[in-house]
C-alpha cells in the first residue's frame, strides 16, 4: 500500500506541477505554460519518472508539446515540454487528490 501511496504522490505532483502557470498561478487562460524537464543525470529514479509520464500520455492526461534532443558532451539530453488536458485537470481534482486524502486517512 505504501509503494501505491508514493506513486500517487508522483502522479499528483506532476499533474500539480503541470496546472501552474508559468509564474505559479492557475489562471485559466495560461494553463499547461509550465512544463517537466527530464535529464537523466538530474533526475534520481529517471526511469519511474518516464514510465509514469508516457502512463499519463497514453492515458490522456497530459500531452507532448515538444521534444527536443540535444547532444551534450557525449550525451543525449532530451528536454520534453509536456501540457496538462483538461482530462488530466479533472482526474488531478477530482479523483487523484481526494484518493491520496482518503489513503492518508486510513494512515493515521
Amino acid at each position: 500500500m505504501k509503494r501505491r501511496s508514493d506513486d500517487l504522490d508522483k502522479w499528483i505532483a506532476i499533474l500539480s506541477k503541470l496546472a501552474q502557470c508559468e509564474d505559479g498561478s492557475s489562471d485559466d487562460q495560461k494553463l499547461g505554460i509550465s512544463f517537466y524537464a527530464i535529464r537523466s543525470s538530474a533526475v534520481s529514479d529517471y526511469h519511474k519518472l518516464t514510465e509514469i509520464l508516457n502512463d499519463m500520455e497514453d492515458r490522456g492526461f497530459i500531452q507532448i508539446i515538444e521534444d527536443d534532443k540535444k547532444q551534450l558532451e557525449a550525451q543525449e539530453i532530451s528536454i520534453k515540454r509536456y501540457k496538462i488536458t483538461i482530462k488530466g485537470m479533472k482526474t488531478l481534482f477530482e479523483i487523484l487528490i481526494p484518493a491520496r486524502d482518503a489513503l492518508r486517512k486510513l494512515d493515521y
